[in-house]
Order: C-alpha cells, then structure tokens, then sequence
C-alpha cells in the first residue's frame, strides 16, 4: 500500500504524449505476497528485507498513486525498469521530508536550544504565493503551528538568526535600518505581532531592493509603531547546512509538494 513506505525517487512522465503523470519509487521494509494459498511459499508470503516499489498517478491525477508496479530488491533496478519501460521520464528532486520526520523535528530542536529561536518561511500550496514569515522559541510552538496547516504546506526553517534589527518601527528605527541595509540589497520586513481583520489574523511582511521602498514599507500603518523585525532577504531556495524544508504530509503520511 502507498504510504507504507519513503519516496527515494520521484519522476514525470507524458502519457498517450499528451498528460503529464507522476511516477513515484518507494522503499519499504518488506515485499507484500499474494496471500494466495494456491501460489508458492516465495510468492504468496511477505518477505521482510529492503524493497522498492514503483507506483502510478492515474493520467490526468497529479500526485495520486494508486497504481502499484513491480519491486526490485534495489533501487538502482528499479530505476532500470523505469527508464526502459517508460516513454519521456523525467527524474524531479528528491522529494522533501515530512514535517513530522524525526530527524527533521530534531534537528529544529537543536537549532532552537542553540540560539533560543528558529525563523521560519511557511509557503502555501495552490494559493497565489501566498507564504507566511514567523518567529518560533520552542519546538512546542513550532509543532502546534504545523498542526494548523494543511497538507503540500511546505516549511523552510533557518538556523542562522534572521532579521536582527528588532523593536518599535519610529524614526529611528528606520535611521537604523538604512544604516543596516545598503542601498540595492533586498530586504525583508515581517511584524512579530499579529495583524487581525475579522476572524483573520496574520504577520504581515514585505520586501524590496531601495532604500525608498524600505522607508515606504515601514511607515506603512501595518509596521509604523508596531514590533518588527528588519534584515537581508534569507536565502531559502537551496537546502544546506543551515536552510532545511519539508512538507505537510496528507492524512495518510504521503508527501506531495504543492504548488508555491
């Protein structure tokens, strides 16, 4: 069954030359039998050991395996099998980790107990770009926010301290980050209080390149007088070292990248 397992591989593929398709090779603890007593011992019964199974997004479902291919004992057959039987494969990236791996979850932690925060950019699956920037001082805080998300969110945390010019936006402040920001690079601006409309709440954020823009976007009424923190635009498109990303996974711990 998809989701009994972790997706090593990820691919597209054209069907009929016309619908793009999602491949998918997945490694799970065991290789499922038949469970048909008429079949032999090696056929019919589970086998435990390492095994990579190949599955199918029916055409025109984007993201939805349900159909189950062969296994292999490795990965790299696997990846034959795909590549001789499949028309206009294209390998993607690896996918992300779950927002629930612990590896994931641990490494947070320990970025958190080392400088008492983590700075986190939250983007939104099929929702214009829309993305969130937040501030999180305990792992508790960080978990119950990805409670709240919906699944394909996807998560990038910074362990570098981000943002590091920090208070009241006045004057001065804003003296301050003229000062701290040079002409021409590209800032970012989030409040670390709330913007409420309605049942709606939010931080609100913003961006740019000039030293205009900057002073227009902090006398802005969601920032003038309000907490803010202000600094260099955090480099997010690459994992590394110090940059990690994962995604909300769906009810049943699959893990789909949304669309940003």
């Amino acid at each position: 069954m998809f989701g009994e397992g972790r997706v090593v591989k990820q691919g597209t593929f054209c069907y009929a030359g016309q619908v793009t398709c999602d491949v998918c090779i997945q490694q799970t603890d065991v290789r499922y039998g038949t469970g048909d007593y008429e079949d032999a011992p090696e056929d019919r019964d589970d086998l435990p050991g390492e095994w990579y199974y190949i599955w199918y997004s029916p055409a025109g479902t984007r993201g939805d395996y349900r159909s189950g291919g062969p296994s292999f004992p490795t990965l790299n057959e696997a990846i034959q099998h795909l590549e001789a039987t499949v028309a206009n494969l294209e390998w993607l990236p690896l996918p992300y980790p779950s927002t629930k791996s612990p590896t994931f979850l641990s490494t947070v932690q320990t970025w958190i107990e080392a400088s008492g925060e983590v700075f986190t950019l939250i983007r939104f699956h099929a929702s214009a770009g829309s993305k969130s920037f937040e501030f999180f001082h305990s792992l508790d805080a960080f978990t119950g926010r990805l409670r709240e998300l919906q699944p394909r969110t996807c998560v990038t945390v910074f362990r570098s301290r981000q943002l590091p010019l920090r208070g009241q936006v006045d004057e001065e402040f804003i003296r301050q980050t003229l000062v701290l920001i040079a002409e021409g690079t590209e800032y970012l601006v989030v409040t670390l209080e709330r913007t409420t409309m309605g049942a709606t709440s939010w931080f609100h954020d913003a961006a740019g390149e000039s030293h205009a823009e900057l002073i227009e976007d902090l006398r802005n009424e969601h920032c003038y007088g309000k907490q803010c923190a202000v600094g260099s635009y955090p480099p997010w498109l690459e994992d590394n070292e110090s940059v990690i990303s994962a995604v909300v996974p769906k009810d049943d711990g699959t893990v789909i990248p949304g669309i940003y």
